[in-house]
C-alpha cells in the first residue's frame, strides 16, 4: 500500500520495475509481478521519487515531499541494497535534489558532498579530489592515464578525460569514497563517482527544461520514455547548455572566448524477455564545444589579453550492453561497454599578444631577438576503452556470494605541439596501450537480523606499453619504447550493527592501489623512468541516525598511504613560459584523516534543512626532488586539501505552491600544488532559488554567487619570462554572480 506520512492512501502512483509496471489503486494497493532481486520505483506528482529492492520492501510505502529517507534509496554495488545498509561510505544525491536550472551540471553540485572538491584548469571539471587525493591536471606528456577518483556515467569510464556533467536525465550521482577498488577495480584508489541516467518508464512520460542566464546562457532538454510493448521501454533525451563564460577578451574583443557549450544525445532501452532476465542497452553521444581562455598576468580574473583563443572541445561515443539473468536466490550479470573520447586542448601560452609583449613594461623587440614572444599550446587525444565485467551473485542461507572476471583495453593516442618537454621539442607523439585482468569475490554473512559483515577482494593484473616519438624544429628526439607490469591486490572488510530502530554502526578497512607508471620526457634519467604503484589502508568508523525528523551520520577515517605518488613540475628554462615539464615521484609515505557529517532535518511540513560538512586533516612526508636532492619538499599537507569545507541548505515550500532555497557554501585554503608555498583564500558562497509548482509545471527563479565572492580554483607559481617580475602566482577564478529562469515540464 502506498500512502502519505499521515497514513492516507495515494492513488494513481506510477510503480515500475524495468519494463513492468502498474498504478495504485484508491486505497492505495497495487500488484506488480516481479523478481526478488528487482528495484521498485515509486513516482508520483508532488512526491519524491522512493526506490526499494522487492525481497526488501515494506508493507507500506511512505512517500514524502521533503527529504528522502536512506532506506528509500538503492546503491549501487555487488548487490542492490538500501543506503542505510551500505557496507560503504557514499553520499548520494537523487534527482528529486537536483535544482535543474540552477544545478544544471555536476560542478554544481561539488559542494553539496563533504571532502570532494576539484582543480580548475579545464573548461568543466575534469580532474576530482576526494579526502585530498586525486590528479591536478593530465597534460600530454605529463603522466599517464591512471587516475585516483574514477568517473562512471552510466557503466563507462570517462575518468581523467570526460568533463561531461550535465545534470538534465540524471536519476542519482554517487560519491563513493576511500578506496574502492574491490568493487569498480582501476581509477578508484580514493573513491569513484558513479552517475546513472534514468531509466525508462513502462508508461508515457517526459520531461523538458528551458532557460536562460544572464552571462547569454541558454540550456534546452527533452526526455521522452514509454513502453513499445509489455516487455520493451525506451528512453530517448537530448539536451544543451550553453554560455558565454565571464570573460572578455580584450584584445579580440569578444565576450565568448572561454564558452561553454555542451549538448548531448542519449539513448536507453531495456527488454525483459522473461520475468527473470533482462538486457539493457545504454549509447551516449555527447559534444562539448567549449572555449579556455582563463589567464592573465594581472589576475584580475574577468579580462585577458590574448591573441591565440585557447578551445577545450571533447566528443565521445560511448555505449553500455548490459545483461542479467536472474534464478532462485542469485543471478548471472554481464556489463560490455565500448567508449570513443577524442579531446583537443589548446591554449595560449603567453597569455597575451604581441602589441601587449612590444608595449611597456615588457618592451620586447621582436626583431632584435629573432622571434615574437607567441607561445601557443595544441593538444590532442583519442582513448579509446572497452571493458567487460562477468558476475555471478547467489545467496546461500545466510551468506550472500559474488564472484566475477573484469577486463579492461584502454588504447589512448596524445599529440602535443608547442614549446614542450622543458624547450626540448616543438611536437610529441605519444601513445599508451593499457592492458588489465581482474578477478574479485565477495561475501556478506548475516550474523543476525541486526548485524552483518563484509569481506571483498580483488586481484588484477595490469600492463602498460609506452611508445614516443618526437621533433625538435625538424630534428628527431630521443625516442621512447617502454612497458611496466604491476600485479595488484586490494581488499575490503567492514561491519555493519543495527543498535536499535533508530542507530546503525558501521566500520570498515580497506585497501586500495594506483597502478605504477612511466614517466614521459625522454631525457629523464632512466632512474626516474619509472615511478611505483601506491598502496594505501584506510580504516572508516560511523553512525547513521534516522527518526520521522532527523537523519544524519558521521563518519570519521584515517587512511595511511605507501610509496605515495606526487606530480611534480619544472620550468626547464625561466624565461619562457611553456618550458614546463612534468613528472611522477613516489614519496615514502603520508596519511589522511578527517570527520564528515551529514545532517537532514524536516523542521515542519514546509521546511527542510540539509548540512554537509568536511574536515581533514592531511600529510605527505618529506621527499627530495629527484632532479636535485638537496631540494627537498612536502612535510605539509598535499594540494587542494582544504581543512574544512560545508554547504548549508534551507528550503521553504508554502502551501499555495510557492518555494524558496537558500544554499550556503565554504571552503578553506589549501596549496595549489605540492611544491609552491602559495595557496588560495577561503571563501563563502551563497546561492538562491525563487520557483513555483503547479501541477505538472515547475518555474524557478535563481541566482549563482550572489554576493560576487571571487575564489580561486586553480594556481602556478612560475615566471612569466617577459618583463622583471620573476616568479609570479597565477590564479584563475570560479564564476562570478549570475542570475536566470527556469521552466520545467514533466508528465
Amino acid at each position: 500500500m502506498v500512502v502519505n506520512k499521515d497514513n492516507k492512501p495515494i492513488s494513481n502512483v506510477n510503480i515500475f520495475s524495468g519494463a513492468a509496471g502498474t498504478s495504485s489503486l484508491d486505497n492505495g494497493s497495487f500488484l506488480l509481478e516481479v523478481n526478488q532481486s528487482s528495484i521498485i520505483i515509486f513516482k508520483h506528482i508532488g512526491y519524491l521519487t522512493a526506490t526499494y529492492v522487492a525481497s526488501d520492501m515494506p508493507r507500506e510505502i511512505i512517500l514524502t515531499k521533503n527529504i528522502l529517507k536512506s532506506n528509500q534509496i538503492i546503491v549501487s554495488g555487488f548487490e542492490n541494497i538500501k543506503l542505510s545498509e551500505s557496507h560503504n561510505t557514499v553520499n548520494i544525491i537523487t534527482n528529486n535534489e537536483i535544482k535543474h536550472g540552477r544545478e544544471n551540471h555536476f560542478k554544481d553540485l561539488i559542494t553539496k558532498i563533504p571532502n570532494l572538491t576539484f582543480t580548475g584548469g579545464t573548461s568543466n571539471p575534469r580532474y576530482f579530489l576526494i579526502r585530498g587525493i586525486g590528479e591536478l591536471s593530465q597534460f600530454p606528456t605529463e603522466g599517464n592515464p591512471n587516475f585516483s577518483i574514477g568517473y562512471i556515467i552510466d557503466n563507462v569510464d570517462f575518468s581523467g578525460i570526460g568533463s561531461f556533467g550535465a545534470t538534465f536525465g540524471v536519476d542519482q550521482i554517487e560519491v563513493f569514497k576511500g578506496p574502492q577498488n574491490y568493487i569498480f577495480g582501476p581509477n578508484a584508489m580514493a573513491g569513484v563517482i558513479n552517475i546513472k541516467s534514468l531509466n525508462p518508464t513502462p508508461y508515457l512520460s517526459a520531461k523538458a527544461i528551458i532557460g536562460a542566464n544572464t552571462d547569454q546562457g541558454y540550456n534546452l532538454g527533452l526526455s521522452i520514455s514509454n513502453a513499445l510493448t509489455k516487455k520493451l521501454a525506451y528512453r530517448f533525451t537530448g539536451y544543451t547548455n550553453y554560455s558565454n563564460g565571464f570573460i572578455y577578451n580584450k584584445f579580440l574583443e569578444q565576450n565568448n572566448t572561454n564558452k561553454n557549450d555542451e549538448s548531448f544525445l542519449r539513448s536507453k532501452v531495456i527488454w525483459e524477455p522473461s520475468i527473470n532476465s533482462t538486457l539493457k542497452i545504454i549509447s551516449f553521444l555527447g559534444l562539448q564545444d567549449n572555449g579556455y581562455d582563463i589567464w592573465s598576468p594581472d589576475n584580475n580574473g574577468d579580462t585577458t589579453y590574448t591573441d591565440s583563443t585557447g578551445i577545450d572541445k571533447l566528443e565521445t561515443n560511448a555505449y553500455s550492453l548490459e545483461y542479467e539473468y536472474r534464478f532462485p536466490s542469485g543471478s548471472i550479470q554481464s556489463i560490455t561497454t565500448y567508449s570513443d573520447v577524442e579531446l583537443n586542448y589548446n591554449y595560449d601560452g603567453d597569455w597575451g599578444n604581441n602589441k601587449m609583449w612590444e608595449s611597456s613594461p615588457y618592451n620586447w623587440d621582436p626583431i632584435s631577438n629573432g622571434y615574437n614572444w607567441s607561445f601557443p599550446d595544441r593538444s590532442n587525444r583519442n582513448r579509446i576503452s572497452i571493458t567487460t565485467d562477468l558476475k555471478l551473485s547467489k545467496e546461500i542461507d545466510l551468506f550472500f556470494l559474488t564472484m566475477g572476471f573484469f577486463s579492461k583495453k584502454l588504447e589512448e593516442d596524445d599529440i602535443r605541439n608547442g614549446y614542450i618537454l622543458g624547450g626540448t621539442a616543438d611536437s610529441a607523439n605519444t601513445s599508451f596501450s593499457i592492458s588489465l585482468k581482474s578477478i574479485y569475490a565477495n561475501i556478506t554473512y548475516k550474523f543476525s537480523k541486526y548485524t552483518k559483515i563484509n569481506l571483498g577482494s580483488r586481484f588484477s593484473n595490469y600492463e602498460n606499453v609506452y611508445s614516443a616519438t618526437g621533433t625538435n624544429y625538424g630534428t628527431p628526439i630521443k625516442n621512447i619504447n617502454d612497458s611496466i607490469a604491476n600485479e595488484l591486490f586490494a581488499f575490503h572488510l567492514s561491519l555493519k550493527h543495527q543498535l536499535n530502530e533508530k542507530f546503525n554502526f558501521f566500520s570498515s578497512i580497506n585497501r586500495g592501489y594506483k597502478a605504477g607508471g612511466i614517466n614521459q620526457n625522454p631525457y629523464l634519467d632512466e632512474s626516474q623512468r619509472f615511478y611505483k604503484a601506491e598502496y594505501n589502508l584506510n580504516l572508516n568508523a560511523g553512525f547513521v541516525y534516522s527518526s520521522g525528523m532527523y537523519e544524519g551520520e558521521i563518519n570519521l577515517f584515517y587512511m595511511k598511504r605507501s610509496q605515495q605518488q606526487v606530480g611534480l613540475y619544472f620550468q626547464a628554462i625561466p624565461d619562457v613560459p611553456t618550458s614546463f615539464s612534468f613528472y611522477t615521484a613516489n614519496a615514502n609515505a603520508g596519511y589522511n584523516s578527517g570527520i564528515e557529517t551529514t545532517i537532514k532535518l524536516n523542521v515542519n511540513n514546509n521546511s527542510s534543512i540539509v548540512f554537509n560538512s568536511g574536515i581533514l586533516r592531511n600529510y605527505v612526508e618529506k621527499f627530495n626532488d629527484p632532479f636535485d636532492p638537496s631540494i627537498s619538499y612536502g612535510d605539509r599537507e598535499p594540494a587542494h586539501s582544504p581543512k574544512f569545507n560545508y554547504s548549508l541548505v534551507f528550503n521553504y515550500k508554502f502551501e499555495n505552491g510557492f518555494y524558496f532555497s537558500v544554499e550556503n557554501t565554504g571552503m578553506d585554503e589549501f596549496f595549489f600544488d605540492d611544491q609552491a608555498s602559495i595557496k588560495s583564500d577561503s571563501y563563502i558562497v551563497n546561492n538562491i532559488d525563487f520557483g513555483y509548482d503547479l501541477m505538472n509545471w515547475h518555474f524557478s527563479v535563481w541566482g549563482k554567487n550572489i554576493l560576487n565572492e571571487k575564489y580561486a580554483t586553480r594556481g602556478y607559481y612560475f615566471d612569466l619570462g617577459i618583463g622583471d617580475q620573476g616568479n609570479q602566482a597565477y590564479k584563475t577564478f570560479g564564476s562570478p554572480s549570475h542570475f536566470g529562469i527556469s521552466l520545467e515540464y514533466n508528465f
